[in-house]
């Protein structure tokens, strides 16, 4: 089913990963790579697997998928997603990519007026509690760090808001707006030569 997907991103100066660690509700491990780098019609191959809090992949975790993703307008993009079940096909999607991206990424549930952790059950609707999600990067990428946050639509009254962030967490500026930062333009980076045979 086709959904939208309304965030925001930020590039993050400097992060404290004990903080991380300690308040995130989900660490995931995630290797990504794209069969279609056109921005009208992005293919983004995708597995995602637990961590642990020793730091360890949990076994048997893996998720896979493959999401398409329409062109971005402002901060909402049209994307679906097909899962994966057979990690022989996933592995044969990987080959036909250029390059992966590998990162970890911390999922803390915040309150985006005073910045401050969150434990409780999100409220959809008034309620200024959303999730974090700060991605670093490993690999060609290592110490870029970016963080997201997803709105519930267009008519979600922080979407525009001047949002606050954990102490723990340092942000250098917004970059929503900028292509460059997005994974499928990151990738670029990642081929030191060439991937398909």
């Amino acid at each position: 089913r086709m959904a939208s997907e309304i965030e925001r991103k930020w590039l993050i100066k400097e992060v404290n990963l004990d903080f991380l660690k300690h308040n995130s509700i989900y660490i995931h491990h995630i290797r990504q790579g794209y069969l279609s780098r056109n921005p009208y019609r992005t293919v983004r191959v995708r597995t995602s697997s637990s961590v642990r809090s020793d730091g360890l992949i949990e076994v048997g975790s893996a998720g896979s998928s493959v999401t398409f993703k329409g062109i971005t307008k402002g901060f909402n993009r049209e994307e679906i997603s097909v899962f994966m079940y057979e990690q022989a096909e996933v592995e044969s999607l990987f080959k036909m990519c250029e390059a992966e991206i590998v990162k970890t990424r911390y999922t803390v549930t915040i309150d985006v007026t005073g910045g401050s952790p969150y434990f409780g059950t999100i409220n959809v609707g008034s309620s200024s509690i959303r999730n974090l999600e700060i991605d670093v990067f490993h690999g060609e990428l290592e110490g870029l760090i970016l963080a997201e946050v997803e709105f519930f639509g267009e008519e979600d009254i922080y979407l525009k808001s001047e949002l606050k962030f954990p102490e723990s967490v340092v942000v250098d500026k917004e970059v929503s707006l900028d292509h460059n930062y997005f994974n499928s333009v990151l990738v670029e980076r990642c081929i030191v030569n060439d991937h398909v045979e």
